[in-house]
């Protein structure tokens, strides 16, 4: 008798085994539109790298695709950074199996993904892997399996040129732990189970986007986050900085209120207070300040313009083992 070959792990093969979204606890709300559409409307014109993380010399490299980053600006900055890993996790975890049923059926393949909340949380570059930071990640998933960005458009489909549209960026997530634990240590061991949506698949299983992309260091993250209140417009902007390398050593400028937007920050507190022009220029310089002690890149200012000077050799080659 012939062995019997394991089936490609897509949705419709995980739901037969009576396992779809049936966490311990409700963990998935009501769907909700994060943010309308934006980015790129051709490929062709925005031939620009994918960004990614690597932890040098030999760790893990995480990157998602320059135009997704654009897109998903105005999100919050772990959720950006947690469509980095998946990326990441999926390019790395697909096989044979996956890219063959990819080439059959394209358009149509959901991205598998399997990992454990701890991988994911070092990939974040949390200091910690406890309970706590472990839970803030399954919230994280479930903002990212209800947010649509319907109408998206990352590519036009022209001769070899490839079209894709993006709605929901996770299309199933499964968490799994131990039945009988229900305290807050069951994070720890949590594994995920959960898939990307096609378009996403398309894209990271296309030439454009394995042959493009930055590595930086999951280091900096760290760096980032130990400003716990300014890390959330602080990592925005390192991504949004990341993407736009001009390349050739060449300096990257922007002033400081494109920096404010491009960092998320709002025009008005929570309380509704409106922030004053001097409050953002502050902040602003406090974010540069941080993102240039990560030490990826040097930034200057003079006049109210920050010059961004990236590095030729040794970090941020595409391709490359960064070396300190």
């Amino acid at each position: 008798m012939a062995q019997k070959t394991e089936n490609p792990i897509l949705p419709r093969n995980l739901a037969r085994e009576g396992r779809l979204l049936n966490p311990p606890e409700k963990l998935f709300a009501g769907e909700k539109t994060i943010q309308k559409p934006t980015g790129p409307t051709s490929w062709d014109e925005e031939r620009g790298p994918a960004v990614g993380y690597r932890a040098w010399p030999d760790g893990p490299s995480v990157y998602v695709p320059e135009p997704l980053a654009e897109a998903l600006s105005g999100l919050p900055a772990d959720v950006q950074a947690l469509i980095a890993v998946l990326c990441t996790l999926f390019v790395a975890q697909a096989d044979d199996t996956v890219r063959n049923y990819h080439a059959k059926y394209p358009g149509m393949t959901h991205g598998p993904i399997k990992t454990s909340l701890r991988e994911i949380a070092e990939r974040l570059g949390f200091s910690s892997k406890g309970g706590k930071n472990l839970h803030e990640i399954t919230q994280t998933l479930d903002t990212l399996m209800h947010t649509h960005i319907a109408g998206f458009v990352m590519a036009d489909k022209d001769g070899k040129e490839i079209k894709i549209g993006i709605g929901r960026l996770l299309t199933w997530v499964n968490l799994k732990w131990k039945e009988e634990d229900f305290s807050e240590h069951r994070f720890e061991k949590g594994l995920v189970e959960m898939t990307l949506c096609p378009a996403l698949t398309d894209f990271l299983l296309s030439p454009e986007c394995f042959n493009q992309r930055v590595e930086i260091p999951i280091d900096a993250l760290r760096i980032l986050r130990k400003k716990p209140r300014r890390s959330k417009y602080s990592i925005p902007l390192f991504l949004f900085l990341l993407a736009a390398n001009p390349g050739h050593g060449k300096e990257f400028r922007i002033g400081w209120e494109k920096a404010a937007e491009r960092a998320c920050i709002p025009n008005q507190t929570e309380s509704g207070r409106q922030i004053r022009p001097s409050e953002r220029k502050k902040l602003v310089y406090d974010i540069m300040q941080d993102i240039h002690l990560t030490k990826v890149f040097t930034i200057t200012e003079r006049d109210g313009v920050f010059s961004v000077k990236f590095p030729v050799k040794g970090k941020l080659l595409s391709g490359n083992n960064p070396k300190t």
